[in-house]
């Protein structure tokens, strides 16, 4: 018997010992390909919707939108309106940013505070600019008071990341830009700059931990790279597959073809901040009847894309008017308008194009050229890798006319009119008094009905002013690896918590 008790225990530690000896399961990983990398690590900076993609995983929002678009509880677990100024939130307990601190109310009012300090240089300042205080009650409710009343607070704080008042305050920005840490579902591990971003999951999430347990972005600006990558299994979800390209993903091994129509609107911004005709409406009018959309969305994008109408919502948007048409294409009246406005010879003008950023956005804006070159403008034009299109963005350096995408994360009017039109603000190259009295009249009425009115109003104005060339709503198509379960989001959102591999 004890010899036989001796052998059962040698069988059992060489079993204990193979199984020391051999390899770990394999980490569920998945890697993502965008054409571009992020720029920053700062939340609230950027209104870059490439970098929001990898720092919404890393940080939390107060209010979170579902895939249906739907405002629901993230940080904040309830909100109330005290009255037309006041709001108070009260926010979850059980939530720690990813070195162990308990978020608080103090982490909110810090966020708030940061972006609306003039110094710091924030996009997301205007989106925020009726905030006229923050206060902490505790720990874990906070209040928030508005100069006016805010119809878009929830959905502004939708899409507002907040970060740790503690880890802002300890490190420089420098430091910051290349090291965020968070709440999120995921914590960050490194970035090797248009190589990788590498995040992995956060255990103590407050959601419960997500089924992925490592994400890669990767950056690659060529389609051509990306179908490969993801044709040879090294990607699992490749952006902004061309539309000519599709047949490329739907006859690789393990992949497939995802479509969805987005919330992002494609248009050339008209910088009337430039010396030359940008200030006469009758030329901007004219570079919008200059323009054969369908022709631009036939011939490049392969149908899958939306002639874009005046004001530049797409049909997700609260406030969308489905009354006003698309400019239609006719070079004669283009013709008379630049003659009217006195320029019967045309004219010089440059011309910005971002390249990798958006579905075709290379050649959307060379067949832009070329229509204009036919109505007889001399268009110079230079084509930009996005890192250096968004500085020049961010410096206030923009040609005559630019080609620009704009996601609209709040999915109201205000979101697109505010940023983009009214006087003053950062990405705003326009300045109309009739235009700034609308936005804001439409910014602080509460009242659904009496909004739809300010803002049909407006697209009237708008479709009369022109102050972009609008050109069409995107559809998203992008290359899925047969083994993830996801699905799109029409908010453009990489949003990779909910996924799991088959």
């Amino acid at each position: 018997m004890k010899g036989y008790r001796c052998l059962i225990a040698v069988l059992v530690l060489a079993l204990l010992a193979s199984a020391a000896a051999a390899p770990a399961a394999a980490q569920s990983r998945i890697v993502l390909a965008q054409g571009v990398d992020a720029t920053t690590m700062i939340p609230n900076m950027e209104s870059v919707t490439s970098t929001n993609n990898v720092l919404e995983h890393v940080y939390d929002t107060l209010v979170w939108r579902d895939e249906d678009l739907v405002i629901e509880p993230a940080l904040a677990v309830s909100w109330e309106t005290i009255d037309d100024l006041t709001w108070e939130f009260q926010l979850r307990d059980d939530v720690y940013w990813h070195d162990g601190t308990p978020f608080t109310a103090a982490d909110v009012k810090y966020t708030l505070d940061y972006i609306l300090d003039e110094d710091i240089g924030s996009q997301y300042r205007p989106y925020h600019a009726l905030i006229e205080e923050v206060e902490v009650i505790d720990d874990h409710n906070v209040r928030i008071i508005t100069e006016a009343p805010h119809a878009l607070m929830l959905a502004r704080l939708s899409m507002t990341q907040i970060f740790a008042k503690h880890y802002m305050e300890e490190h420089d920005t420098s430091y910051l830009a290349s090291n965020p840490m968070g709440t999120g579902p995921y914590r960050f591990v490194e970035w090797v700059r248009d190589e990788r971003i590498v995040l992995e999951r956060n255990e103590e999430h407050w959601r419960g931990p997500a089924e992925i347990e490592e994400i890669v972005f990767r950056p690659i600006p060529e389609s051509s790279t990306r179908i490969a990558e993801l044709s040879t299994g090294n990607v699992d979800v490749i952006v902004n597959v061309p539309p000519h390209q599709i047949p490329a993903v739907e006859d690789a091994a393990a992949a497939r073809i995802a479509t969805v129509p987005s919330v992002r609107v494609i248009f050339l911004g008209i910088n009337t901040e430039n010396e030359g005709p940008w200030q006469d409406k009758r030329v901007r009018q004219a570079l919008n009847y200059a323009l054969d959309r369908e022709v631009l969305i036939e011939a490049i994008l392969e149908g899958l894309g939306t002639p874009l109408a005046p004001g530049g919502l797409s049909t997700y948007h609260f406030g969308y008017d489905d009354s006003i048409e698309p400019f239609p294409f006719d070079p004669e009246k283009a013709q008379a308008l630049l003659e009217e406005a006195g320029y019967p010879d045309g004219f010089e003008l440059d011309m910005m194009i971002p390249d990798g950023r958006y579905a075709m956005d290379r050649e959307v804006g060379e067949a832009i050229v070329g229509m204009y070159r036919n109505l007889g403008l001399d268009v110079n034009y230079e084509v930009l890798e996005w890192g250096v299109y968004v500085g020049r963005i961010n410096e206030r350096d923009m040609s005559d006319l630019y080609l620009l995408g704009w996601g609209g994360a709040t999915v109201d009017a205000e979101g697109t009119f505010g940023p983009l039109l009214k006087s003053g603000n950062p990405l705003s190259y326009f300045s109309h008094d009739e235009v700034d009295r609308l936005i804001e009249a439409g910014a602080t009425n509460v009242d659904p009905d009496e909004r739809l009115e300010i803002y049909s109003e407006l697209h009237e104005l708008l479709r009369e002013e022109a102050p972009w060339v609008y050109l069409h709503q995107q559809e998203d198509i992008y290359g899925l690896s047969d083994r993830l379960d996801w699905e799109p989001r029409a908010d453009e959102r990489l949003w990779m918590y909910p996924a799991s591999l088959r």
